[in-house]
């Protein structure tokens, strides 16, 4: 058998192809799937961490149709080719970073692994100004950037690109974007910059973080007739809940005219968390869009309808919102349900485009364990458009 064939399509008699033409609300359909065709055994550790990796995504990632399953099975197949002879850890997971990339969705990807660390400039960072990276300090942009460490920027960048998985190609360049001045090791770095027409070398120095930053919370300020709400994530750290509330019934005490909510850092969260401060905008219930799931323990799907009630104090006022590229999930959730039932207008760049509810796994490389995580569903907007691929525009 040659190295990279060891997966063979084996499709059930009930299987139905192009699921997201034929499905509708409450149907449910099987799932073509793929078997090994040696045993799992007999496989070095970086073919069974794919082989792993791979049955996992086939019983839980919701498929848009045979023509997706057979994406996938052609992209783990290559992945094979190339990881048959791979065995320094680090490298496997370079190349299963790079399939999840290939594979383009960003709820599904590796989470965390032992060679997975990064030493950061302790003073300079990544501006994008119109496509093009500038390297800043404080509050000064300092000069386009050429190369970072003698490797030209671009071929640094596509080569983060690869890795990156993202569901559309803004957010993915966007993101790597922010690769560019790390390194795997700390210590001194040079970054060439063009500032007019003269290009200058600097000296950078990279150090590994000792401690997480600490989550931000959100916040409120009120001038006049204008207040300002700043929602940095919708994870739920213990507080959100009470500060979310402590905004709403300021909001309805000040009943300031317009009401700006900066959601443009928000990479999402607990979807229940944000639409429930939707609900207090809206004074009748609403569709929040439906999602198409995976049944638990199955190979079938199914179509969901999310709708939420007006919750009190209902806050009034015309509601803006401020998007980015940096804005995925639970966030887009919040967005698409406001923006499509005309409760909100929508200021600033098109979002990430991804939604997911992802789930995530354990496995070992040999002796090494590592994390990753599988998208379970897809979002479609309460105006019927898909989220995946496409993100939100700005009104």
């Amino acid at each position: 058998m040659r190295p990279g064939l060891w997966l063979r399509p084996v499709v059930r008699a009930d299987a139905r192809s192009h699921l997201h033409r034929v499905a509708r609300p409450g149907a449910s359909f099987s799932i073509p799937c793929y078997t090994l065709s040696v045993s799992r055994s007999s496989l070095s550790p970086s073919l069974r961490t794919l082989a792993d990796i791979d049955t996992t995504i086939r019983r839980v990632f919701p498929f848009g149709g045979r023509w997706a399953r057979r994406r996938w099975a052609t992209l783990v197949r290559r992945a094979a080719r190339d990881l048959a002879s791979v065995h320094e850890p680090a490298a496997v997971f370079s190349r299963l970073e790079e399939l999840f990339g290939a594979w383009g969705d960003a709820h599904t990807k590796l989470r965390s692994f032992p060679t997975k660390r990064w030493a950061r400039p302790d003073h300079h960072r990544v501006d994008i100004v119109r496509d093009r990276p500038y390297l800043r300090t404080g509050s000064q942009l300092l000069g386009r950037i050429i190369a970072v460490d003698g490797i030209p920027v671009d071929r640094l960048w596509r080569h983060h690109e690869r890795r990156i998985a993202a569901s559309t190609p803004w957010a993915r360049r966007l993101w790597a974007s922010r690769f560019l001045l790390l390194a795997p090791t700390p210590g001194p770095g040079t970054v060439t910059i063009r500032s007019g027409r003269a290009e200058r070398t600097l000296r950078i120095h990279r150090l590994f973080l000792t401690h997480a930053p600490r989550p931000l919370r959100p916040t409120l300020k009120i001038s006049g007739h204008r207040a300002n709400v700043n929602i940095p994530s919708w994870v739920d750290d213990g507080h959100l809940q009470a500060d979310l509330d402590r905004i709403v019934r300021r909001l309805t005490r000040a009943k300031p005219r317009q009401i700006f909510i900066d959601v443009r850092r928000n990479g999402g969260g607990n979807g229940n968390i944000a639409a429930g401060f939707a609900s207090h905008f809206i004074t009748a219930p609403v569709s929040f869009g439906t999602t198409r799931q995976r049944i638990a323990g199955t190979t079938r799907v199914r179509i969901v309808h999310h709708r939420i009630e007006p919750r009190t104090p209902h806050v009034s006022g015309a509601l803006m919102i401020l998007i980015g590229p940096d804005c995925l999930s639970s966030n887009e959730y919040f967005i698409a349900g406001l923006a499509d039932n005309g409760r909100a207008r929508l200021l600033g760049t098109r979002t990430a485009g991804s939604s997911g509810n992802p789930i995530v796994c354990e496995g070992e490389l040999g002796t090494l364990p590592y994390t990753y995580q599988v998208s379970t569903w897809r979002y479609t907007r309460p105006n019927g458009r898909p989220l995946e691929g496409r993100g939100i525009v700005a009104t």
